[in-house]
């Protein structure tokens, strides 16, 4: 902008909006990186309770067959 309007600022450095502008940009690739991690988080959480559901399911459904064949064992199907 200095450049464009030839304007003569003493007090603020050439290279200002520059460093400003490398700042907000490093600023925003942090905070990107963090929100992804909260996302990955998340996500990991979300994976690991559908898999500890799943082998709380099959514990139980093992119990099932596992008392299903006993109780087939003590009484066979009359014919």
């Amino acid at each position: 902008m200095r450049h464009a309007l030839h304007l003569n600022i003493d007090f603020i450095p050439e290279m200002f909006s520059v460093e400003i502008a490398v700042l907000l940009v490093s600023i925003k690739i942090l905070w990107m990186v963090h929100r992804q991690q909260k996302v990955e988080h998340f996500q990991f959480w979300i994976l690991n309770t559908i898999e500890y559901q799943m082998n709380s399911t099959a514990v139980k459904i093992r119990r099932i067959e596992k008392t299903l064949e006993e109780f087939t064992n003590q009484n066979p199907p009359e014919k």
